[in-house]
């Protein structure tokens, strides 16, 4: 599992998907992104299909952001400020705080 860094959740729940991660796994602006929460990590990937109930659902933005539902982030237990690591398995995109 490579890691691609950490990034802080702003003040509005938002969280940038660093550039080279958006490069390498085709994710562009206005994208739809399926957000699966499995404690303690998230896994991302591109909205295929009709969503499911189970998961949240968030659009990619023109700067590379990410939309963390309220209800997703208290799930996680995390909140505005936190840092979030990206680690890429194969073509999964996972998200998790850092030890």
């Amino acid at each position: 599992m490579e890691n691609y860094g950490t990034r802080g959740i702003d003040d509005l729940g938002r969280l940038v998907v660093p550039q080279s991660l958006r490069t390498k796994l085709n994710f562009e602006q206005g994208m739809q992104i399926v957000l699966m929460p499995l404690e303690p990590i998230i896994i991302l990937k591109p909205l295929e299909g009709e969503p499911s109930s189970d998961y949240f659902i968030s659009e990619i933005d023109e700067l590379g952001r990410i939309a963390l539902d309220f209800e997703l982030r208290n799930h996680q237990n995390w909140k505005e400020q936190d840092k979030i690591a990206f680690y890429l398995l194969e073509d999964i995109l996972i998200i998790k705080k850092p030890l």
